[in-house]
């Protein structure tokens, strides 16, 4: 089935209002540095602290569906790239998801 062109248009909008509000998201976001690792600097955001836990991991799963799989030594994470910083998600001990970001 053929789509219309209004239709074409209106799934454009929606796409580029999901990437402006991950990309706000990510910007704004309160993220705190990881001092328990200086020397590989970096910011973290928890999803237990985040005032909205359904929108968190909304911006995972972006993360997850828009970024690069890249090796960090031995693992392999998904990272998506914005001006100069580099964001990725993934769970710490107790199943907390965390998203992070460092200059890129």
């Amino acid at each position: 089935m053929k789509l219309s062109a209004r239709s074409v248009v209106m799934n454009l909008n929606l796409q580029l209002m999901e990437d402006n509000r991950a990309i706000e998201m990510l910007t704004e976001g309160d993220f705190v540095f990881a001092k328990s690792m200086p020397k590989i600097p970096h910011w973290y955001i928890l999803e237990k602290k985040s005032e909205n836990r359904e929108e968190f991991m909304d911006l995972v799963k972006y993360i997850f569906d828009k970024g690069v799989e890249e090796k960090f030594f031995s693992r392999t994470y998904t990272y998506l790239y914005h001006k100069e910083w580099k964001y990725w998600a993934m769970t710490i001990g107790d199943g907390t998801w965390i998203i992070n970001r460092a200059k890129a």
